[in-house]
């Protein structure tokens, strides 16, 4: 985990809740809207106190480090083909 959010549970009901994306800073900069994504997964490791970092943090949003990025892929598309 990169940035543990508010430290309590977060109900994700809908894929389009969950932001993959290259690294912190593009999610950041181009991606992340406040009012849908409630959870932010990365294929990039990130340093602790980068400006990214503390944004999310302050936010309270979770964000997530994970590597397999063809991997995340499918099980996003998974998610999606069951979430209404």
């Amino acid at each position: 985990m990169i940035v543990p959010g508010r430290a309590s549970v977060v109900v994700v009901r809908d894929s389009s809740e969950i932001l993959a994306d290259i690294n912190l800073d593009t999610a950041d900069r181009e991606s992340f809207e406040k009012s849908l994504h409630k959870v932010v997964i990365v294929h990039t490791p990130e340093s602790a106190n980068t400006y990214p970092v503390i944004n999310f943090s302050d936010m309270g949003i979770p964000c997530l480090y994970y590597p397999d990025k063809e991997r995340l892929e499918q099980q996003t598309m998974k998610l999606k083909r069951i979430t209404p």
